[in-house]
């Protein structure tokens, strides 16, 4: 029986060649392992699931530049899958802190614009005290 632990050269070398059925072959044995790693990096199935998606597009498309002098099939597979899981997660980070950033702007300009109604409101109230002649302009000072 064939697992991820054997994945062998040629099959990642056909692959490169375009042999769809090789790229079955190698999801087969390999997505298993490769989705439970970008589920602990990342701890979200859904996102680990999208990621191996793209792995396995990537690997589709760059399969032809492996070389087994830079290390196992495994080893090959496992850095793609752990790269593409960092990089989503920083992504993730990026677009949390994007959206913090944009929601205290709005929260900014929400108090600017509360705060101006709220001046806006204040000389209504003051001119119409004032045209009821409760207010005497002249008699309110600021400390």
């Amino acid at each position: 029986m064939m697992t991820w632990q054997n994945i062998e050269p040629e099959l990642i070398c056909r692959v490169g060649a375009g042999d769809e059925s090789a790229l079955s072959e190698l999801y087969d044995r390999s997505a298993p392992l490769l989705l439970a790693t970008a589920m602990r990096i990342l701890g979200d199935n859904r996102e680990a699931e999208d990621v191996i998606q793209e792995v396995f597009v990537q690997i589709w498309g760059k399969s032809s530049s492996f070389s087994d002098a830079c290390g196992t099939p495994l080893s090959w597979l496992l850095a793609l899958t752990r790269n593409k899981s960092i990089d989503r997660l920083r992504c993730e980070q990026k677009r949390a802190e994007l959206l913090k950033k944009l929601n205290g702007f709005s929260e900014a300009q929400n108090d600017t614009a509360r705060h101006r109604a709220i001046r806006r409101g204040h000389r209504h109230e003051c001119f119409d005290a004032s045209r009821d002649g409760r207010f005497d302009p002249g008699s309110t000072r600021r400390d």
